[in-house]
């Protein structure tokens, strides 16, 4: 343990001399998020290093987009990106902290219409972004004739793919889910293709004063169905111990996220303006919980949230 404090230590002091950041006279790293280590400096910047080379392009976008919205909402302002991995060997970037709370933090101290300001609040936030002309990012999404059904069905076959030749899963599970797919992927022909923040945990939400001063980690940020969304969200609801960090888990209370879904239908509807909604729903449980499996193969708590899906679609016709 002292060994790797010491080589973050080293690491980090090279970062900030290269780039002229003055010195560094405390660090905390913070478990939040499963795909990047993270880093406060001084109480003043976040360091983030990319440490997995297949999430590069996503760590770019992230990059990008901070650049692209910042000044129309409060996402953090990145002040070095570094991706030719000449000072470390790591993607990182360097931006000032934004002074707010994490929501999981503080979200049991909000009575209900606490609570029903700040969704709205989120809410205004998810439109400025759906609303993003594409145009205006064809530099980070190239456009292209774009069938959410066909770009949906491609993520979640590689990753059925994957769990089946790693026998993660038994073969009648395997197939249980080969069945709910091929049942109800047409369902996805129905589409509102926007660009679309798709990680909307409260670990991910920075408040002061009831007031929302922050919203980051957008790598997982695409052009999609709208709806993709309230796949967080719904999850969230259900099993709100998913996404806090440790130290906030202690916190949660699941009748604290009972009504989420019920605000966000109250102030953006049109993330529920589908034919089964529930059906396209469980489809995107689906893929999410297989990629989390693949990446945790031993974990009970995803098979048995994939498991809860399959049991509304056992006796489903295939034919």
């Amino acid at each position: 343990m002292v060994k790797m404090l010491k080589f973050e230590t080293e690491m980090i002091e090279k970062i900030f001399k290269n780039n002229n950041l003055g010195s560094i006279h405390f660090f905390k790293k913070i478990e939040i998020g499963f795909t990047n280590q993270v880093y406060i400096i001084n109480d003043k910047y976040v360091l983030k290093i990319n440490i997995n080379e297949e999430n590069s392009n996503d760590f770019r976008r992230e990059y990008e987009l901070y650049n692209f919205f910042n000044g129309t909402i409060n996402v953090p302002k990145v002040i070095v990106y570094d991706n030719f991995k000449k000072v470390i060997e790591y993607d990182y970037m360097v931006y000032h902290k934004i002074e707010g709370e994490n929501l999981y933090a503080i979200w049991d101290t909000y009575s209900i219409k606490d609570r029903k300001e700040i969704v709205k609040q989120i809410c205004s936030l998810l439109r400025i972004i759906n609303q993003t002309s594409l145009i205006q990012i064809k530099h980070i999404f190239p456009i292209q004739n774009i069938c959410w059904k066909d770009i949906f069905l491609m993520k979640i076959l590689k990753v059925i793919v994957e769990v089946e030749e790693k026998n993660i899963l038994q073969k009648e599970i395997i197939d249980e889910i080969k069945s709910m797919v091929n049942t109800n992927i047409n369902l996805l022909k129905e589409e509102n293709m926007k660009l679309t923040y798709f990680d909307l945990h409260f670990d991910n939400i920075l408040v002061k004063e009831k007031m929302v001063v922050g919203i980051i980690d957008f790598e997982r940020v695409d052009i999609c169905s709208i709806d993709l969304t309230l796949d967080v969200i719904r999850r969230m609801k259900e099993y709100p111990l998913k996404y806090p960090n440790q130290k906030w888990k202690a916190k949660i209370r699941r009748e604290d996220y009972l009504d989420l879904l019920d605000w966000f239908n109250e102030f953006y509807p049109e993330l529920f303006d589908f034919k089964k909604l529930e059906i396209r729903l469980d489809l995107y449980s689906l893929e999410h919980d297989l990629d989390t499996l693949i990446a945790h193969p031993n974990s009970e708590e995803t098979k048995e949230m994939i498991f809860n899906v399959l049991s509304k679609y056992k006796n489903v016709n295939t034919n």
